[in-house]
Order: structure tokens, then sequence, then C-alpha cells
């Protein structure tokens, strides 16, 4: 059974299945303990496609970075990606007793549950509402209204909804595997926490995460989640452009983009060259670096 002070997060990409252990030291400090990566290739553009495949490359990533922390896992905190992921800003009003009276804790729970009192569609599920700011009397842009005084309370959260019928079957294939999941956070939200700094998020930031087969995108403004995203073009798409293009095989297409690839090919010199063999020719193919970089920068635009 895993420790109260550890945490175990996985995340089941299109191409590669990571996981990770850490665990919280006296000092306070994190301490990682345990990570394996492992290949994937029962997923699609971040949707379930092979659920035994899934499940085995997820078995095989918690017994690797279980066995490196020296610890048994028995459940895991699951990222979530795909395009039936969705966002939404909006303001709701917090119900309160009338007159003008102190915030408290009581209201701002108040105001997550007005914020979450959505309308959903059938096969839509609430993953996250995350309040943005407070307006208290017409008075917009409060971040922690707590112990301000005011008739009216009104929030503005960002929240985020994912298809129920993926999502079940991203917890059934994590759940074959033998471990409960305790949560699952979107991809981009969790990127933005790794890798935004509070400044960065404070000045406005946008994070985009490039996997294999999607990009997670996540806007900050003001210190606040402003849009996230999740959509189904990733690496496959960049590498399948270079074969197609230079008539080569999609794993050498794949190797080019990752020794020479570059979205600035502006930034390249016209003298770096690379040998291709394509199959339609009998002899090779010279090619410059900018050449490589101009292909990647189309799809990137």
């Amino acid at each position: 059974m895993l420790q109260e002070d550890f945490r175990v997060a996985i995340d089941i990409g299109t191409t590669k299945v990571c996981t990770i252990i850490a665990r919280k030291r006296p000092d306070h400090r994190i301490e990682v303990t345990g990570i394996s990566v492992v290949p994937c290739e029962g997923m699609n553009k971040g949707l379930v496609v092979d659920a035994a495949a899934v499940t085995s490359a997820v078995l095989k990533s918690i017994e690797t970075a279980s066995e490196d922390a020296g610890v048994d896992i028995d459940s895991v905190y699951a990222g979530l990606t795909g395009n039936h992921v969705e966002s939404t800003n909006r303001w709701a009003s917090v119900p309160r007793a009338r007159g003008m009276r102190v915030i408290t804790d009581i209201d701002l729970s108040s105001a997550m549950a007005a914020s979450s009192a959505i309308d959903l569609a059938d096969d839509r599920k609430l993953l996250h509402v995350i309040p943005r700011s407070y307006a208290l009397d017409g008075l917009h842009g409060v971040r922690n209204p707590l112990g301000m005084h005011t008739g009216e309370l009104h929030v503005e959260s960002h929240v985020i909804t994912g298809s129920i019928s993926k999502i079940d079957e991203l917890e059934n294939a994590i759940s074959d595997a033998g471990v409960d999941i305790s949560s699952m956070i979107i991809e981009p939200l969790a990127s933005a926490h790794a890798a935004l700094t509070a400044d960065e998020r404070e000045e406005g930031a946008i994070l985009i995460d490039v996997g294999g087969g999607t990009s997670d995108i996540a806007v900050y403004h003001d210190g606040a989640v402003l849009h996230t995203a999740v959509i189904p073009v990733g690496g496959y798409q960049f590498s399948n452009d270079l074969s197609i293009a230079f008539d080569i095989d999609f794993d050498e297409a794949e190797q080019l983009k990752i020794q020479h690839g570059t979205a600035a090919p502006e930034l390249t010199g016209m003298k770096e060259e690379i040998t291709l063999n394509p199959h339609s020719m009998h002899q090779p193919l010279i090619i410059t670096k900018r050449e490589v970089g101009q292909i990647l920068k189309e799809r990137a635009s």
C-alpha cells in the first residue's frame, strides 16, 4: 500500500505512458523517487482505441516506477486529454443573505456551488471549476474577497467539461491495471502548473504542450487561467508532413524532425546539409536544415 506522503501521477499519451512517484520530505521539499516511460500503442489523439494495449502499457509503467521507488502503488492521479475537453468562462450570482455583510468561507463555498450549477448535455461531465475573479456590488477584478463587505457577490469561473464516454474508457483502462484513480486532471492545467511561474501567469502566458497526437493549450491572464483546449494535432502530423514531402519512411522522418527540426527556419543557415534517400529516387537527396524547418513551420502556423 502506498504511504501517505507519496503521490503517483500517470500521463497516458498517444505514444507513451509516463509514471512519476514523488514524496513530500520533512523539510517540505518534493523528492522524485520513481519514474518510468513506456511505449503505448492503444491511444489515438488522446483517446482510447485499444483498451487492452493501454492497460498493458499502464501496468508496465506502474510496475517499473514502483520498483524504482521501492513502494507499492494502489492509486494514481491521471492526466486527461483529447479534443472532447472543452472550456468556458461564466459568471454566476452567489446566493447570500440580504444587506451589507462580510464575505466568509461559507460564501466562497457557495460561489463554487453556484459556478458548478450548470446544465450539461447527457454525455458531458464537469471536470474543473476554477474561480477567476469576483465582483462586489459591481466592482470587478477582486481576486480574494474573503473578509470584505458587500451586498451582492458574483463570481467568474473557468469551467472545464469532458465527454463521459471518453473519460469512462480511460478510467476503465487504468482500473484494469489494478489501481484506483484518486482524481483526473486535464493535461493543459497540469502542464501549466508544472512549467509556468507565478510571475508568468500574472503577466500573461500561453502554454502549448505538443504531444504525439494532441497539443494541449492553456492561456493565463492576470494570474488566472483564461482558456484551455486540446487540439488533435501533435508530433505525428509534423513527422508525417516530412515523410510525404521527402518521400521517406515515417521512422526516418521522425528522426529527421528530432535531429534537425525547427519551427524557425529563418534562424538556420543554408549551408547545413542533410542527406536523405527518397523511395522514388535512385540517388541520395541533399536538403538543408532550413528546408526541413520551412515544412515544420507551415504545420505549426
